[in-house]
């Protein structure tokens, strides 16, 4: 059912909704500062990435240069440091990832299988995990769902010592592809409970092109990996369903089954390594924000049930919408299938502008009031449909499902 007075909002006549972006131009002038030590360390970390990109380069020493450039007041700072003052940064590189690594796991799924003849097998898969939280009896550790079969079935975690412990499958979320594997205190030997750390999680939101950051786990396919490098992109969006996540791309070359974290200079976990998002052809390491996905982490910690619409979709800012002429709110890119959304009427092209009687023009909001409610709750959905007289203002009630 569904009920409202039709309104036409302005520019509503125009062509079909089309791909829609947001375009910031910002010119100033800045006067540079001399290099210090993060600079330092994020210009090493370009040239690194330079190196494995272009490989060696060599020059005719014979030939002599047409013309010399003059020096510049950057590069006079990096004529002045010496080999051993390079080696003293990537020292402190190190240095920043000894403790993190102390977090980080090796998470083995095994499942038992059954080939064509009824034959049974052990099949075994692998993924960086990290320690996100401790309490009282159980360690949480963060990993990919992939390596994972059904519940009942065998965990194994490797520790930064090199022991291993049985664990068990608390949660995972099919949207993000990420799961928690909870691993009581009492199957972890003491020795091993001194050396691991609880990972520090910060706060990716300040993050900008250029900075520095610190991949470990295994981003580059083998474990215990260390590799540095810049952001080189945060303005990427990933819509999975029911949120939508900023995808922080670096210049430090990975592979497909990469994972594990990346670090800031202090140390702090600041995004989740997934390689399943974006473009899946090339090897940049890639993760998601961690800021973004604190809420989750808790859930899936918990073991609370993920709440599910069935919506993917992408924010119609107001620059969009005056680009466009498509309200401002929640743009449905599609509608899963069988879904309560789905059920309840909602489609393709429609605009969300409330959940619940909230303002959600975002789908960050949109996921925020989502996860407050909870199985079979029926909740209201306010949005603009675009009929033959413009926009039209729609209500539905959709009964909330669980995954």
């Amino acid at each position: 059912m569904s009920d409202g007075k039709k309104t036409k909002h302005p520019g509503s006549e125009s062509s079909k909704p089309r791909d829609f972006g947001e375009y910031n131009f910002i010119k100033e002038t800045i006067k540079e500062k001399p290099m210090n030590r993060k600079m330092i360390i994020s210009k090493i970390a370009a040239i690194t990435a330079g190196a494995i990109l272009f490989g060696a380069v060599s020059a005719d020493v014979t030939e002599k240069p047409e013309e010399t450039p003059a020096p510049s007041e950057e590069t006079d700072t990096l004529r002045g440091i010496t080999l051993e003052e390079y080696e003293k940064i990537y020292e402190e590189v190190h240095q920043i990832a000894k403790k993190p690594l102390t977090a980080m796991t090796m998470v083995t799924g095994v499942r038992e299988e059954a080939d064509l003849l009824d034959n049974s097998y052990v099949r075994y898969g692998q993924s960086s995990g990290v320690i996100i939280a401790k309490t009282g009896s159980e360690l949480y550790v963060l990993t990919q769902k992939s390596v994972l079969g059904k519940s009942e079935n065998q965990v194994q975690v490797t520790f930064c010592d090199g022991s291993i412990a049985n664990g068990s499958l608390r949660k995972k979320d099919e949207g993000t592809g990420f799961a928690v594997v909870s691993v009581p205190l009492k199957n972890v030997e003491e020795e091993t409970l001194s050396a691991i750390s609880v990972a520090s999680l910060g706060n990716s939101y300040s993050l900008m092109q250029g900075k520095p950051v610190i991949a470990i786990g295994s981003p580059t396919g083998y474990n215990e990996t260390v590799a540095y490098g810049n952001i080189i992109s945060v303005s990427n969006k990933i819509s999975v369903v029911d949120a939508e996540y900023n995808l922080l791309v670096t210049d430090i070359l990975g592979s497909k089954e990469g994972s594990g974290v990346l670090l800031d200079t202090s140390g702090s976990v600041i995004g989740i390594i997934t390689q399943s998002f974006g473009n899946t052809a090339d090897t940049m390491v890639k993760a998601l924000s961690v800021a973004q996905l604190k809420r989750l982490l808790a859930d899936l910690s918990n073991g609370n049930d993920i709440c599910y619409a069935g919506i993917y979709g992408q924010d119609v800012t107001e620059s969009i919408a005056a680009q466009t002429g498509i309200p401002i709110g929640i743009y449905v890119d599609s509608v899963a299938t069988e879904s309560p959304a789905m059920i309840a009427g909602i489609q393709s092209a429609d605009v969300i502008t409330e959940l619940n009687g909230k303002e959600v023009t975002t789908m960050q909001k949109f996921s925020t009031e989502l996860q407050k409610c909870k199985k079979d709750d029926k909740v209201s959905i306010r949005l603009m449909r675009k009929g033959n007289d413009g926009y039209e203002e729609m209500n539905f009630e959709i009964a909330i499902s669980v995954k």
